[in-house]
């Protein structure tokens, strides 16, 4: 009998093993703590043994990934990450495995625009109409930008300017950036020469 049970465990084995649990895990800063559940998921990256040789190394980076697949969250609550592995005779597999429920923060509405602010001009004394000149005898006109603004009659308010163009949206800073990450040393001082 003991021989028998020798032989299995010469012949395979296996293990699973828990490497760590989170309440919450995320890969970027959150500004709020994910209330939205979504479904169960799981993510696992695994590499083969040929002769006891590992074909690769498994990332937990990976698992993690294939954990949220193409879908819109940001976090994992009740987070497991797992060890796994067996082999058999000359082969095996080892595996990171990354399970738990997918959640997001709630995001808040999004804000229409506010619509534009007309002015309106203040009202005009009609003026005269100018004889009609013949079609032959008018000179060709530049586009309006370029013409210099001619002055209002006396009695009358100047025409209001276009409104200037909106300035391009500031840009948002990086999320993708390591909050963890650290410093870089401060410069050493000179050496003293004596």
């Amino acid at each position: 009998m003991v021989r028998r049970l020798a032989l299995v465990a010469v012949l395979g084995a296996g293990c699973t093993q828990r490497l760590a649990s989170f309440p919450t895990l995320s890969k970027k800063k959150l500004a709020a703590l994910p209330t939205e559940a979504g479904p169960k998921a799981t993510g696992e990256d695994c590499v083969w043994y040929a002769l006891f040789v590992p074909l690769g190394t498994p990332k937990l980076e990976r698992a993690y990934e294939r954990a949220f697949g193409q879908q819109d969250y940001d976090a994992l609550t009740d987070a497991k990450l797992e060890m796994r592995w067996w082999w058999a005779l000359a082969t095996g597999k080892a595996c990171y495995r990354v399970s738990g429920t997918l959640a997001r923060v709630p995001r808040p509405p999004p804000e229409e625009p506010a619509p534009p602010v007309v002015e309106e001009a203040p009202a005009e004394a009609p003026a005269e109409a100018p004889a009609e000149a013949p079609a032959e005898s008018a000179p060709a006109t530049a586009p309006a930008a370029s013409q210099p603004e001619a002055p209002a009659p006396e009695g009358e308010a100047p025409a209001a300017p276009a409104p200037a163009p909106a300035p391009p949206p500031a840009e948002e800073p990086a999320l993708d950036e390591d909050p963890y990450a650290e410093p870089p040393p401060p410069p050493a001082p000179p050496k003293k020469r004596k």
